[in-house]
């Protein structure tokens, strides 16, 4: 499932990439025209071999979680004095929000994660869902 989600993560990264107008311009491109009854299709492909700029990938992710914990979780406003405490607080955070993901992906890629969670909160049913997933 991690699979999936990070092939997700990384299509998106390259249609965010190829939308540059100033990376485009770098780019080989090939481009193609075909006439199907009344419409004309049009494709563009670009090409590049500079993949410096998925160095910083696995950067993104780390403070993409981070966003999604304070986000979602309200972590930066949660103040214990226990290093323990905080500790395991932490990582049930990152573990509700793996199942949640998971979920999401799998069983509502459209709903948000704002959303899946209320509905957790509001039936007990469903967090079995989520953990079944």
């Amino acid at each position: 499932m991690a699979d999936a989600l990070n092939c997700q993560i990384l299509k998106t990264d390259i249609e965010e990439y190829v939308q540059d107008e100033i990376l485009r311009k770098q780019m080989d491109t090939a481009c193609t025209s075909e006439k199907n009854r009344e419409r004309v299709e049009k494709r563009t492909a670009f090409c590049t071999t500079n993949l410096n700029w998925m160095d910083n990938k696995e950067e993104w992710a780390v403070e993409t979680m981070h966003w999604l914990l304070d986000v979602q979780f309200k972590e930066d406003f949660c103040r214990l004095l226990d290093k323990n405490l905080q500790q395991a607080l932490n990582i049930g955070r990152k573990v509700a929000l793996n199942l949640i993901s998971r979920y999401k992906q799998k069983n509502a890629p459209k709903a948000s994660l704002s959303h899946i969670m209320f509905k957790a909160l509001m039936d007990i049913s469903f967090i079995k869902k989520i953990l079944q997933n």
